[in-house]
């Protein structure tokens, strides 16, 4: 992809912002249905820059709808999406509630009713505050998916260079690199392709970790690759598995709503005290002593609600 196409791409996205922006504002049920088509022809149209596109429009939607329904900036998504991006403006740090929140599986009955959702009436200020919000997060989107395109385009281009365009010679050629350079080859825990281990560092000459389990190919239609389906599978499982965990986060949120709904007597100062006492407390204590830890939990809240 050259940088016009990444200004097109950038066109796009905005346009798409609109789109998305439109159909949560309006009352009218036919033009929110009218908006999510059309949203999808412009996802469509995003495809044929590159099929990488796909994993990146679905990050935006997702921020913008559920920015909307939720009325907090949702960061959050990018951390679950595992995109390595920067926020500089504090009032967009992810907000710790949204952190710990398991989301939907996507499918597309639910896109539907989060799109379609109604909420409520949105004012201009609000309205612009948002857009500004969601043009940081095209332009941080963009700006990652350039950099790894161009880590792509570098190897095809040094690939193109030494093969003379045979594929044959192409397969020899990587061979021949991988061998040189000594690189693990590692199967993938999730697709069972095999893959070089690779790092997020800048430095050409260090290698990732032997270790890792997921590669990071885009696995089937999901929009994600491997990685990020590996991390998410693990943090579900050890979720799932961990009573101190559920207990954890069934209080959190118990707490979050009492702060949510009686922010003069439960102040937001409060209640992050509260909540870094209460992590100190789920970490020091295992599922073996779950019995304690409601007791010792509970006496925390006690202090600052009753």
């Amino acid at each position: 992809m050259s940088y016009e196409d990444f200004d097109k791409l950038k066109a796009m996205y905005t346009q798409l912002i609109g789109l998305v922006c439109y159909s949560k504002e309006t009352d009218s049920e036919d033009e929110k249905i009218d908006c999510f088509l059309k949203m999808f022809q412009i996802v469509r149209a995003c495809l044929k820059f590159s099929p990488y596109t796909h994993f990146y429009t679905q990050v935006l939607i997702d921020i913008i709808v559920k920015t909307y329904n939720s009325k907090v900036f949702r960061t959050d998504l990018l951390l679950k999406s595992q995109i390595g991006v920067f926020i500089e403006n504090p009032k967009y740090y992810a907000k710790e509630f949204y952190e710990d929140l398991e989301e939907n599986p996507y499918t597309i009955e639910r896109i539907l009713h989060e799109f379609t959702d109604n909420i409520e009436k949105v004012s201009t200020k609000k309205h612009n505050e948002y857009i500004k919000y969601f043009e940081t997060i095209r332009d941080l989107l963009i700006e990652n998916f350039m950099e790894k395109k161009t880590d792509l385009k570098k190897l095809l281009e040094l690939i193109s260079k030494y093969s003379n365009n045979s594929t044959e010679e192409q397969i020899r050629f990587e061979l021949f690199k991988v061998i040189q350079n000594n690189f693990t080859i590692n199967k993938c825990e999730n697709c069972g392709k095999l893959f070089i281990p690779v790092t997020s560092s800048k430095n050409p000459n260090q290698k990732g970790r032997n270790d890792q389990k997921y590669c990071n190919n885009l696995y089937l239609d999901t929009g994600k690759t491997c990685k990020e389906i590996g991390a998410l599978n693990k943090q579900k499982e050890k979720v799932q598995k961990s009573s101190i965990q559920k207990e954890y986060n069934r209080e959190y949120k118990r707490m979050h709503g009492l702060h949510y709904n009686h922010t003069k007597k439960f102040k937001e100062k409060q209640f992050k005290e509260w909540s870094k006492k209460a992590r100190e407390l789920r970490d020091s204590y295992t599922d073996e002593q779950i019995e304690d830890f409601k007791i010792e939990l509970k006496k925390l809240s006690d202090l600052y609600w009753k």
